[in-house]
């Protein structure tokens, strides 16, 4: 059957007003890769993934499969890749030396705007990268937060980065930023960022738009005792404790959850009045695991004793339950003690990752904190560490991060 083709019909669409001018058509070429650059400026780096698709790519290659390559003068006989850095570098993966090109003329400002407008539509780009090809094409707003954050010794990161490997003061939440910036102003948001840059990776989006809320409510409480009140928060088991909260109330963000325990915890270390009340400890909730193809099939668990039934955990696929004494693990118990058991439930909401001592000693204690606190803390911590791996699991202290509960290798 011979296949019927159909002309271009544009009958049907709503007629536009285009531009006045459609710029100067492309000169299509042949151009030799090695006058090809890519300005880091707006062009994405090629990450891992990059790596795999560049690979997958030179497997294929097909002329048939290769979309034309966008690329604008650069200087002397050099050309900058506007769109197709990753079909380019696959076809010098197989040798090939020329590509072909629909050359544009376009200053660097306005290729980093096309960048946007071809990839932006067709090629899922990170808020990031949108972000600071932006910047490139002088777009006042990306300006102007990115001038904020280098003001505050905050950047704002190119690629998305694994969170053990984000350094003080990066961040990779760049949409939270700027709805901050719009809905409180550069001084609140300012005072933010500023105060929390201590805190390694936690520069993310609930924790910049509920500090940012709060000091835009209370500008009176922004400068030098702040920065030193927050330096010595655990954010890190602030917002697991946020977490908490939002898993108990129906229709509470993250962002707002940590703003209640932020605006408590500075208050009291400013001696100050706030308004709201704190975060009420939560119970352990369900943890799934990243690489969890679907959701883990938990065996109704069985009651105890006094009639309660403990409240479970399900980490890849597997869960452990807690009794009043009793951490159960893949059908098998450890008799830890209540105390002890109550800091594992506590751990087990954040599994693998570790909560800091700050926030354990509070929930452990309901903010009436002994004065032999950490001491009692590393004896429970022993104690988990010394019967867990029975059962496949460890208690593990992260020195100046905190204390996390994980699976046995």
């Amino acid at each position: 059957m011979t296949a019927t083709l159909k002309r271009i019909d544009v009958a049907g669409y709503a007629a536009v007003d285009p531009p006045s001018s459609f710029g100067r058509p492309p000169d299509l070429r042949w151009i030799a890769i090695a006058d090809l650059r890519v300005d880091p400026a707006y062009q994405r780096e090629i990450t891992k993934q990059g790596r795999l698709n560049v690979r997958r790519i030179a497997a294929q290659f097909d002329w048939s499969k290769f979309n034309i390559a966008i690329v604008a003068p650069a200087g002397g006989n050099t050309f900058a890749v506007v769109d197709g850095q990753h079909r380019i570098t696959a076809a010098a993966l197989c040798k090939v030396d020329k590509v072909p090109c629909a050359v544009i003329e376009a200053v660097r400002a306005d290729q980093a705007a096309a960048f946007m407008a071809i990839n932006g539509t067709v090629t899922k780009l990170s808020p990031m990268q949108i972000h600071h090809a932006a910047v490139v094409a002088g777009d006042a707003k990306a300006c102007r937060l990115t001038e904020l954050c280098g003001g505050t010794g905050v950047t704002i990161l190119r690629y998305p980065k694994p969170w053990n490997d984000i350094r003080a003061g990066e961040t990779m939440a760049v949409q939270t930023l700027h709805r901050a910036l719009d809905r409180f102003g550069e001084d609140a948001l300012t005072a933010a960022l500023v105060a929390l840059r201590p805190h390694v990776g936690q520069l993310k989006a609930p924790t910049i738009l509920g500090a940012t809320d709060v000091l835009a409510q209370h500008p009176d409480w922004r400068g030098e005792t702040l920065n030193a009140a927050v330096e010595a928060m655990d954010i890190a088991g602030m917002l697991v404790g946020a977490a908490g909260a939002v898993a108990q109330a129906h229709g509470l963000s993250m962002a707002a959850a940590f703003a209640v325990t932020f605006r408590t915890a500075l208050a009291a270390a400013l001696g100050r009045s706030a308004a709201g009340s704190p975060v009420k400890a939560a119970k352990p909730m369900t943890v799934s695991s990243p690489r969890q193809a679907e959701p883990a099939r938990q065996a109704a668990p069985a009651r105890k004793a006094d009639g309660r039934v403990p409240d479970p955990v399900t980490v890849k696929g597997v869960t452990v339950r807690f009794d009043r004494d009793t951490v159960t693990y893949q059908a098998r118990d450890a008799v830890v003690g209540r105390m002890p058991a109550r800091l594992a439930g506590m751990l087990a909401r954040g599994m693998p990752l570790p909560i800091g001592h700050g926030f354990l000693k509070q929930q452990l204690w309901a903010n009436r904190i002994p004065a032999d606190a950490d001491e009692l803390l590393a004896e429970f911590v022993d104690v988990l560490a010394h019967k867990l791996p029975a059962i496949g699991l460890r208690a593990r202290v992260i020195k100046g991060v905190g204390i996390a509960l994980q699976i046995q290798d």
